[in-house]
């Protein structure tokens, strides 16, 4: 009995040290770089790669199908797809959109239709050279996701007050060869595009009959106009581009106008103008930029029309640099300010008055500005650049400084300090270089320099003038100064007189 429990007990010692044995030997066989674990994975990463894959090749094989209209056989009745799937409206096809995945929807003939576009979509719409117009009195495009359109026509005809695209908050468009417009008659008129979200458009055209093209309706919207874009309008009552606090750029493309301002900004909105944009208006157009009470910023491009330019009101802020050409075709006041005004640059012309600077006005010419006449009623400071013929009114403050050069006759009426720049007006014209009248006081010093080649006078006055330094030369055979009866010159040591002098001049004996 006890020895067949000891053979038990060892028989079974012997069962244990087996199945040590044989587990040892199968966790190794995991283990191993060959083993059978690493093959199940290498099994299934290699499944993993067949599929994406594959999956790989039926997304680029539905992109060419999504291209090659001739692989595919269109169903009868489909007016949109998406790759191969075909659908009987394009508000269908947009509903299967289910992410914000970027999907392009391909027209595949003109519709009627009126489309919503929901959050978190992502969507390219190619009209394909087809036209979608309106089938009930809502914006054919009501806009809360993203979306490009190119390609086509989207024209919205109304008898109500709708927008032919609505573009929500949080919203983009982005406008590619495509002409956007809308038509209505009397009481229904309406902007073209609607924006509480944002625009781009690099080709294509916007355009209104009687109402705004595009209408901005927060300080969240951002416009960018670039290319060959073309926003225009034709109302009688509206602008081309109401922007009610937005940010606009345009760096391209043309905006114009036939008849009210092709831009009106105000409630702090801010326009950027530069590269090649044109803002212009038509035969007969208004002002084509009107910035009330926001800013506006030109770097570049061309503003131009018949009654003037710019107009910039008493709470706007304008400033101009760079390459920018602001000009008037008539006999109208280019730019008109009330506001405040920064001029580095750029070239402002016209057949008349180029700048009339308004009282309680102010403004800074330098950097390279070329303008041909300036008429000061407020308070303004030339620094650089070349003006023209300048007027200074009886309220008018002026400060030239620097680098300045007045080319034509300085009439002043107002207040006038002049501690440097170039008056030039008998350099260039056979005119008297500053004519300071009986309401005008001038005081020159430092660098100031008052030149005169030609037979007229240099410094002729009627007012009040105090010569502390700078320089008074005639070397054309007119006088250098000449003080009527009425007039008052005070001549300091420091102030270089080349040339003859007529009438009273009294030493100056001040610091």
């Amino acid at each position: 009995m006890n020895t067949k429990k000891g053979i038990t007990l060892i028989a079974l010692v012997i069962t244990v040290i087996i199945l040590l044995i044989l587990a040892a030997v199968i966790i190794s066989l995991g283990l191993d770089s060959e083993g059978l674990f690493a093959k199940t994975n290498s099994a299934v990463t290699g499944w993993n790669r067949k599929v994406e894959m594959e999956e790989s090749s039926l997304h680029n094989w539905l992109a060419l199908a999504n291209e090659i209209d001739e692989d595919i056989v269109i169903p009868e009745g489909a007016v949109a797809r998406i790759g191969i799937d075909f659908f009987p409206t394009l508000q269908e096809a947009i509903n299967s959109i289910t992410s914000n995945t970027l999907t392009t929807v391909l027209l595949l003939k003109d519709i009627n239709e009126n489309v919503t576009v929901p959050q978190n979509r992502n969507v390219i719409l190619d009209l394909d050279g087809k036209e979608i117009t309106n089938a009930t009195n809502t914006p054919i495009i009501t806009l809360s996701g993203n979306m490009t359109v190119k390609n086509g026509t989207i024209m919205g005809q109304y008898g109500a007050k709708a927008a032919t695209i609505l573009v929500n908050q949080n919203s983009k468009i982005n406008v590619i060869n495509t002409i956007i417009g809308r038509e209505s008659e009397g009481s229904y008129s309406w902007e073209t595009v609607q924006l509480y979200g944002d625009l781009d458009i690099s080709s294509g055209k916007i355009s209104s009959t009687n109402s705004n093209a595009i209408c901005v309706y927060n300080g969240y919207v951002n416009i960018n106009i670039s290319g060959t874009a073309e926003i225009s309008g034709e109302s009688a009552n509206n602008t081309t581009i109401d922007n009610n606090g937005g940010s606009i750029v345009i760096n391209g493309g043309k905006v114009s106008t036939t008849n009210r301002p092709a831009i009106h900004n105000y409630s702090n909105g801010t326009v950027e103008i530069s590269g090649t944009a044109e803002v212009t208006a038509m035969p007969d157009g208004d002002i084509p930029v009107y910035n009330q009470n926001g800013t506006l910023i030109l770097s570049g491009g061309k503003v131009s029309g018949p009654y003037g330019a710019i107009y910039n009101d008493s709470n706007g802020t304008l400033e101009i640099s760079g390459s920018t050409q602001a000009i008037s075709s008539g006999s109208y006041i280019v730019l008109t300010n009330y506001g405040t005004a920064s001029l580095l640059g750029g070239e402002i012309g016209g057949s008349n008055v180029s700048i009339w600077n308004y009282s309680g006005a102010t403004m800074e010419i330098g950097g390279s500005t070329d303008i041909e006449v300036l008429v000061n009623a407020g308070s303004a400071t030339l620094t650089g650049g070349m003006v023209g013929r300048v007027q200074n009114n009886k309220t008018g403050t002026i400060n030239v400084s620097g680098t300045v050069e007045i080319t034509d006759t300085f009439d002043n009426s107002g207040t006038v300090t002049a501690t440097g720049g170039k008056f030039y007006g008998g350099n260039y014209n056979n005119v008297t270089s500053i004519f300071n009248s009986a309401t005008g006081t001038i005081e020159i010093s430092g660098t100031a320099e008052v030149l005169q080649r030609y037979s007229a006078i240099a410094f002729d006055n009627t007012g009040t003038a105090i010569l502390k330094g700078g320089i008074i030369n005639s070397s054309g055979g007119g006088l250098a100064i000449r003080n009527t009866s009425n007039g008052t010159v005070y001549l300091g040591q420091n102030c270089v007189v080349t040339g003859n002098t007529s009438g009273i001049i009294s030493p100056y004996n001040g610091e």
